[in-house]
Formats: structure tokens, C-alpha cells, sequence
């Protein structure tokens, strides 16, 4: 029997989706203007940046990426598990193959299509604070110096939190709805939506979930997540493995992020984020860009663990300090990053040491160089890889903001024969200005995680116990 459900979502965090056509939008250049190509050009470029709306496709492919996590963690990623994982989501969510499968879930969305938007978030004093770093590639960008400084695309712009919910329509059967609904939670609870979403922004909050209020208190909270997680991987046992839990880990570093208790960490931040001084969703956001990277004098009012605030410009064992001197320039005092010596030795094509940071993503980009860290394989094909360290801004009614640290331990590189490069080609670029690498060292997997899971520890909280059954 098929069942609808009525689900409303919150924007709890600025989210950067876009519109799927911006045609509609666009404005005609001047026809006679001597520059049409360019008018046109910008023109097209500001609209479709500009044209931020909900769209079902990419909260369903959010959907699937935790159907995917949450399989992958009880069953295993190898080829034969991978095989059945992707079965049983086109099953389910509906594919293309060979035959193409119909969708057993239809989902529409029934209003939130015209949620107001703002790109005030990579730009101005907010941006200066948390948007352009953490937003960094989401706000305009510029070619050239002085009165040569010209505007080359148009910063995104991204819907707003504080609005009124938008909500989304499922038709599904009993039975299926009966695991889609552990699949959204956890996706409302630990993920995120559109562009930049494991770096806190794109942050959503289910509002009218059935299972009841999220609680304040710290402890209380913790358990409650707990449960959902423990729930969410009781009825994929029950629906794809017979009711019997795996007694044993998924063999080796998997391929791609599953919620497991042996390859995820999830830690609940202890500082609440209460809009003492600007909004929480603010200081939530403001507290994760200084606990990855943060500005003298002092310490900064909102962080996620003292002993790690700018983390990925800390040097020594553990990263342990932060550089004795500041920089200076253009009367902004700031420290240089981690890699900052071994990529300037890369950059003029002297010996240098490694990138440690690598371990957050790839590409990285050093914007004031022009200068962009890639992962390449032997044939010279680029390895782009997804932060396994995210943030969810987790809303608690009525005016909490809690923190939410995701690790995955997942295969870092992907491939024994991928090294790391420096090369002058920016992120966004269309053509490189010059193809041409200079080797750079980096670290070894095993320490990238290791790495990472010191800058988890560095956050003052407490990990979800989320072994067994609820």
C-alpha cells in the first residue's frame, strides 16, 4: 500500500544549491553594445550563481549517499558487497542500468521553491568572519591588480537560515518508508545539502520528524543521537541481512564513507552557540573556521577546543603550536599555513618537504600564489578527493546551536601510485595557465588519518557510542 508523507526541512545553515536551469533568468546583453559577448558572458555567469533554489535531485542523491553509508557499514565494501549495495539503492531509489528500474519512492517538492537568497555570506564583514574561508570559490572572483582588477565571475549566492520550513512530498510503501524515514534522520541529523556542506554550511534540520523534540541537555542529547544511528542500522539488519548483526568489522579502509563504529567518529561538541553576539548559526560557523585556521592576537571568542584553534597552522608532534610570529600585510596580521614552506619551495622548484593538509581534500588552493596543490596518478589523470572531516550545525529548539564532527575513515587517496604536485592553475579555472608540476612530498595515508583523528580528539566533546543494537 503506498503511503504518502508530508516532510518540512528548516535551512539551519546559508546552503548553496543551485537552480537546474538559469535560462529564464538571464539577462539580454545590450544589442547595441560593441562588447556583446562579454555582456553576455557576465550576464549568464551572475544568473546562474545567483539562481539559488531548492531542487529534489540533489536532496535525493543526499538520500542515497546515506542509504549508501549506512549499507556499506553492515555489509562490507568489497566488490561483491559494492555490487549489492548498488542493487538494492536502484531498487529502491531507481537507476538507468540495463534494464533502467523504475523508483519505488516518488518525491516532489511542495513548496521552498522561491526561499529568499543572499551571496552576503562569502562577501562583507560576515565573510571576513567565517564565508570566505569556509565558503572559499563560492564568492566573486577577480583577475588582475589595481585599476587592472576586474570582475571575472559573480559570487553565488546561497538561501538564507531563519525562513519558513520547505517541505517535501514522499510516496513510498509501508515497508520502504519504514527504513527511508532512519535514512532521512540521519541525513538531517550528520549531513548536509549543496555546495560546501562538510564544512558546516548547508546544514538542514527536519522539523517535523515524528521521533520526537531534540533535546537540550548535553547527555540527553548524545543518547538521543546515539539511538538514532543505532535504529537507522537496526532496520538495514533487519531488511537486507536477516535480522543477524555482523560480528566482524568490514575488512580494510573502505572505499568510500560508511557508518561504521570502526571507520566513523562523531563527536558532539560540548559549547552550545546561544547568539550571545551574533546569530548561533553564526557563531556555530565562526567556531569552525578558527578551529581550521584562525587570526591573531589571542584566542577567538568561538572555537571548538582550545588546544586545537587553528589547526592546520599549527606545526610540531600533534600540532602542537602555533607560529611565534604573525604576518602582516596590507595591515592584517595572519599565520602562515602548515605547508606554507613546502609548497613555496615547490612553487620556485627547490627540494621542499610535504603537505600534511592534503589529508583534508584535494585540490587545495593558495589563492595569493595562483598556486593549486593536485593529486595526480601516473597517467597524469587528476585525483579530486572529498574532506573525510566534516561539520554538521545542528539546530536544538528554540535557540541552541550544537557542533557536530564527522570523521569517516575512509581510503584517503584512493590509489598506491597518486603523488602529490604544485602547479600554477586555480581553482575554477577553465584553462591552466600553465600545466607544467613540481613534484611535492606528502603524508603517508596512515598518517593523514592519524592526523586528522588528533584534530577530532582537539575538539572538547564526546564521541557517540553507537555499537549493537538499540
Amino acid at each position: 500500500m503506498l503511503v504518502p508523507k508530508h516532510l518540512d526541512f528548516e535551512v539551519v545553515t546559508p546552503t548553496y544549491v543551485g537552480g537546474a536551469d538559469a535560462s529564464s533568468r538571464k539577462a539580454d546583453p545590450d544589442p547595441d553594445s560593441k562588447h556583446k559577448a562579454e555582456e553576455k558572458f557576465e550576464a549568464e555567469e551572475k544568473f546562474l550563481k545567483r539562481d539559488a533554489r531548492m531542487r529534489v535531485r540533489p536532496i535525493v542523491d543526499m538520500w542515497r549517499y546515506w542509504f549508501r553509508a549506512l549499507l556499506g557499514g553492515l555489509i562490507g565494501t568489497d566488490a561483491c558487497a559494492r555490487e549489492r549495495i548498488a542493487e538494492k539503492e536502484t531498487a529502491l531509489f531507481g537507476g538507468l542500468g540495463e534494464p533502467a528500474t523504475a523508483a519505488r519512492v516518488r518525491v516532489s517538492l511542495a513548496s521552498g521553491h522561491t526561499l529568499r537568497a543572499s551571496n552576503k555570506y562569502v562577501v562583507g564583514p560576515a565573510g571576513r568572519n567565517y564565508g570566505a574561508y569556509l565558503g572559499y570559490g563560492l564568492g566573486p572572483r577577480h583577475s588582475g591588480r589595481g585599476e587592472e582588477r576586474v570582475l571575472e565571475e559573480h559570487g553565488r549566492c546561497a538561501i538564507e537560515p531563519s525562513q519558513p520550513p520547505f517541505k517535501v512530498d514522499v510516496i513510498c510503501g509501508d515497508d520502504d518508508w519504514r527504513l527511508l524515514e532512519h535514512v532521512i534522520r540521519i541525513w538531517s541529523l550528520f549531513g548536509g545539502l549543496g555546495a560546501r556542506h562538510r564544512r558546516g554550511f548547508g546544514s538542514i534540520r527536519w522539523s517535523n520528524d515524528g521521533h520526537g523534540q531534540v533535546p537540550r541537555d548535553h547527555a540527553r542529547l548524545k543518547t538521543h543521537l546515539e539511538g538514532a544511528v543505532k535504529r537507522a542500522r537496526e532496520a538495514f539488519v533487519e531488511r537486507y541481512c536477516n535480522r543477524q548483526w555482523p560480528t566482524t568489522p568490514p575488512p580494510g579502509d573502505p572505499p568510500f564513507d560508511v557508518v561504521n563504529p570502526d571507520h566513523c567518529v562523531i563527536r558532539l561538541v560540548n559549547q552550545r552557540f546561544t547568539g550571545r553576539q551574533v546569530s548561533g548559526q553564526d557563531e556555530a560557523l565562526t567556531a569552525i573556521r578558527h578551529q581550521l585556521r584562525t587570526d591573531p592576537p589571542g584566542t577567538p571568542p568561538f572555537f571548538l577546543g582550545a588546544n586545537g584553534v587553528g589547526w592546520r597552522q599549527r606545526t610540531g608532534a600533534g600540532r602542537a603550536t602555533l607560529p611565534a610570529t604573525p604576518k602582516a600585510r596590507g595591515g592584517f596580521q595572519f599565520y602562515d599555513g602548515r605547508d606554507h614552506d613546502a609548497v613555496h619551495d615547490a612553487r620556485t622548484r627547490r627540494s621542499g618537504g610535504r603537505v600534511d593538509n592534503i589529508a583534508l581534500g584535494a585540490p587545495i588552493a593558495y589563492p595569493t600564489w595562483d598556486t593549486t596543490i593536485r593529486l595526480l596518478l601516473k597517467d597524469g589523470t587528476e585525483l579530486r578527493r572529498p574532506s573525510p572531516l566534516s561539520f554538521r550545525v545542528l539546530k536544538v529548539p528554540p535557540d541552541d546551536f550544537r557542533v557536530l564532527v564527522v570523521l569517516f575513515k575512509s581510503d584517503l587517496f584512493g590509489a598506491a601510485d597518486v603523488s602529490a604536485h604544485v602547479g600554477d592553475w586555480t581553482l575554477g579555472q577553465r584553462k591552466p595557465r600553465n600545466a607544467t608540476y613540481s613534484d611535492v612530498g606528502m603524508c603517508a595515508p596512515a598518517t593523514a588519518m592519524s592526523d586528522l583523528e588528533d584534530f577530532v580528539n582537539k575538539c572538547d566533546g564526546d564521541d557517540l557510542d553507537f555499537r549493537g543494537k538499540p
